[in-house]
């Protein structure tokens, strides 16, 4: 008889034993499985598709700036504006970024303050050539014909872009062709046929 509840007892123990023992396999099972939700999840929420993944300054479109010179508001000096041209366009060449340099300028300024001091239907007729330190741009007869005259407003003019291109550090000065050919004089006030250097002396918002 007491062996028959000694037995008993022991099967009472085990079941009991077994019981906190699955008890504690099924918290540590647990407890794993939420580390590694936690660990993984990011992996399982991440977009399948690989253009989704690519975050959004990934996808913007890499641009680099330029500094555009535009007359002031009442036309007595020069003040930058800040463009920006496409990466892969700046990247091709100084000649391609000096192109594109002017191109802006003809387009004038997004500041309405702001004044355009390229004359109207200016155009440019060829890519901005680079010789050694000297960038040389051919633009078309309305550049000077389209001209108002003065002796400010043609320096504005010339200065605009030569100030525009020299920001670029491979270029010192500015050759200004018309039509493919020197010309000895701008509108009146200003020998034309010789390389313009860059000059601040009509910069009035502190650029260099």
């Amino acid at each position: 008889m007491i062996k028959m509840l000694k037995n008993r007892l022991a099967r009472l123990n085990l079941r009991k034993n077994l019981k906190y023992y699955l008890a504690g396999l099924l918290i540590v099972a647990c407890a794993v499985t939420a580390v590694l939700v936690f660990t993984l999840g990011g992996e399982e929420t991440a977009p399948v598709s690989g253009i989704s993944a690519v975050s959004n300054e990934t996808l913007k479109p890499q641009r680099v700036p330029v500094y555009l010179y535009f007359g002031n508001e009442d036309l007595t000096g020069l003040a930058t504006e800040v463009r920006y041209i496409p990466i892969e366009e700046a990247a091709k060449s100084t000649a391609s970024l000096a192109t594109a340099i002017v191109n802006q300028l003809l387009l004038g300024p997004s500041d309405s303050d702001l004044k355009a001091v390229i004359p109207e239907d200016s155009a440019l007729l060829d890519t901005v050539e680079i010789d050694g330190d000297k960038a040389i741009v051919n633009l078309n007869d309305a550049f000077v014909e389209n001209h108002p005259g003065g002796k400010t407003l043609e320096a504005l003019t010339i200065y605009s872009i030569v100030n525009s291109l020299t920001e670029l550090k491979d270029i010192q000065s500015v050759v200004f062709k018309i039509n493919g050919e020197l010309r000895e004089e701008y509108a009146g006030h200003f020998k034309f046929d010789n390389p313009f250097p860059r000059s601040v002396s009509l910069v009035l918002d502190g650029g260099a």
